[in-house]
C-alpha cells in the first residue's frame, strides 16, 4: 500500500529480508508410520477414537522428510507478491545484479528461494516493471558452504553443539518441564482414552509425535487433523510452551552464546545499507536470505525482540500465559524479518499513536532526537508488521542510532566459536 500524505518525504532505498524455509514436511516420517502401527496391531476392543486412528495413513513420506510443500510454495509466491506491492520504489528499474538472493543449502529453502523468485517476477509482471530484468533466469540463487556459515550459524558451531544442544545442563528446564505435574496431566488425559494395548511403553516421545501430526496435517493440509482430537485446550497451551522453552533455551535467551553468534548476519543486512547512507547509490536495492528458525530466533534475541521480563522455566507455565516469546507467533511458517532503509528528505508528524504508527508502511522524517536530523532511517518489520527497535521510540529509527544500538555487539562480531566460554564478551 502506499505510504500516506504525511510520509512521503521519505523513499525506500534498500529492502533487507530473512526467512526461514517453510511447511516443510516433517522430518518424523519413521515414528509417524511406527505411532500409527502401534495403534493398528491393538485388540478389537478399543475405544472408537482408537479405531478411527487405526485407519489413519501417514502421508508424509520419508523421501519428502527435507523438502518443500506445495502448500509453502504458495506462501512464498504470495508473499513475495505482496513485497513488490509494498515497496514497489525498491523494484522499479532494478537490475537482476541489484538484486541479491541468499539460501542455505538445504532443499526445502532452496525451493523457498525459488518459489519466491517467481512470486517476485510475477508481481513485477503485474507492476509491468519487469522490464529492466527481462529474464527472470538471472535472478539467480546464492547457496554454498559459505552460505551455510551466515544461515546455519548454530549448526555450523562446534562449540554450540558442545555446550548448548549436547549438554543437558543447558537445556535442565525443558528435562524439568518434561518431569513436570503439567506434561504429566497432559500424559493422564491421552491415556485415559486409549486402551491398554496402546498404553504399553506409552511416554512422553509418542505424545510429542501426536502433537506434531496434528500440527503438520493441519498445517499442509488444512482443516482439522484427527490426531488433534486427542488433545484438551489446557493440553495444547502445555505442548505449546513446551515448544517455546525448548526454542528459549536452546535456540534463544536462554544462553548468549546462542544469539551471539547471530551477529554476522547482522552485519550482512547492515552492509548494503552503509553504502546508501555513503552515497554509493549502486548499492544493493533488495537482498533476501532464505535460512530456518534456527537463524530467525537467535537473531529475534540478538535484537532484544520479544523478550519477556522473567526468564521462561519449568516452574513459571502460569505465569507465561502471555508471553511475548511465543514461537507459534514470532516464528511461524515463513516467519520473516525485514530491514527497510528510508531516505527522508522532509520533516513529518512525529507524535502519532501506536494504531497510526503500525498502520503506515514508511517511516517519518527526521525527529526532534535524532542525531543530526538524519535523514536515513529504518523500520524493522516482523512477518510484516512494523515492530519497534528496542530502546527506541517510533515506527522507524535513525541509520545511526541502530547502528548506536548494537555497538557492542557489532564491534565484538568475531567468530565466538573459536573462543572459549571464559573468553567471550559478558555484557553482549
Amino acid at each position: 500500500m502506499p505510504a500516506p500524505p504525511a510520509m512521503q518525504t521519505c523513499s525506500c532505498q534498500h529492502a533487507d529480508k530473512a526467512w526461514d524455509a517453510i511447511s516443510q514436511k516433517e522430518r518424523t516420517s519413521a515414528k509417524l508410520t511406527t505411532l500409527s502401527h502401534r495403534f493398528a496391531t491393538t485388540g478389537s476392543k478399543e475405544t472408537d477414537l482408537v479405531n478411527v486412528m487405526r485407519r489413519w495413513q501417514n502421508s508424509f513420506e520419508w523421501q519428502d522428510a527435507m523438502m518443500l510443500a506445495e502448500t509453502g510454495k504458495w506462501e512464498m509466491e504470495e508473499l513475495a507478491s505482496r513485497i513488490v506491492q509494498r515497496f514497489p520504489e525498491v523494484f522499479h528499474g532494478a537490475k537482476p545484479e541489484s538484486l541479491r538472493f541468499v539460501s542455505s543449502t538445504k532443499n526445502r529453502t532452496v525451493d523457498s528461494t525459488s518459489a519466491f523468485v517467481r512470486g517476485l517476477w510475477n508481481g513485477l509482471k503485474e507492476m509491468k516493471a519487469a522490464d529492466s530484468i527481462k529474464d527472470p533466469r538471472k535472478l539467480q540463487t546464492n547457496a554454498g558452504p559459505h552460505t551455510d556459515t551466515l544461515l546455519l550459524f548454530l549448526e555450523n558451531c562446534k562449540r554450540w553443539t558442545e555446550e548448548v544442544e549436547r549438554n543437558t545442563e543447558a537445556l535442565q528446564e525443558v528435562s524439568k518441564f518434561l518431569d513436570g505435574p503439567e506434561v504429566r496431566s497432559v500424559l493422564k488425559n491421552i491415556t485415559s482414552q486409549l486402551g491398554p494395548s496402546v498404553l504399553l511403553d506409552f511416554s512422553v516421545a509418542h505424545l510429542k509425535v501426536m502433537w506434531t501430526i496434528c500440527a503438520m496435517e493441519t498445517a499442509v493440509y488444512g482443516g482439522r487433523s484427527i490426531w488433534c482430537d486427542l488433545f484438551k485446550t489446557e493440553d495444547l497451551q502445555v505442548l505449546e510452551y513446551l515448544s517455546d522453552l525448548t526454542s528459549y533455551w536452546k535456540h534463544g535467551y536462554g544462553h548468549r552464546l546462542n544469539y551471539r553468534l547471530a551477529c554476522a548476519l547482522l552485519q550482512e543486512m547492515l552492509k548494503p545499507m552503509e553504502g546508501f547512507v555513503s552515497g554509493n547509490e549502486s548499492s544493493l536495492r533488495g537482498q533476501f536470505l532464505f535460512g530456518h528458525t534456527e537463524s530467525l530466533v537467535p537473531f529475534y534475541s540478538l535484537l532484544g525482540l520479544f523478550k519477556d521480563r522473567e526468564p521462561l522455566r519449568a516452574d513459571n507455565f502460569a505465569e507465561h500465559k502471555n508471553r511475548v516469546f511465543r514461537t507459534s507467533f514470532i516464528s511461524p511458517f515463513g516467519a520473516n524479518i525485514a530491514l527497510v532503509l528510508y531516505k527522508c528528505d522532509g520533516i513529518s508528524p512525529c507524535d502519532q499513536s501506536e494504531k497510526e504508527r503500525s498502520a503506515q508502511d514508511a517511516p517519518q522524517g527526521p525527529h526532534p532526537d535524532d542525531p543530526a536530523g538524519s535523514k536515513f532511517r529504518v523500520m524493522m518489520m516482523v512477518n510484516e508488521r512494523v515492530e519497534q527497535f528496542p530502546g527506541w521510540h517510533q515506527a522507524s529509527c535513525p541509520y545511526e542510532v541502530v547502528r548506536m544500538l548494537y555497538k557492542n555487539v557489532l564491534e565484538h562480531c568475531e567468530d565466538v566459536c573459536e573462543m572459549s566460554s571464559e573468553k567471550s564478551h559478558p555484557e553482549l
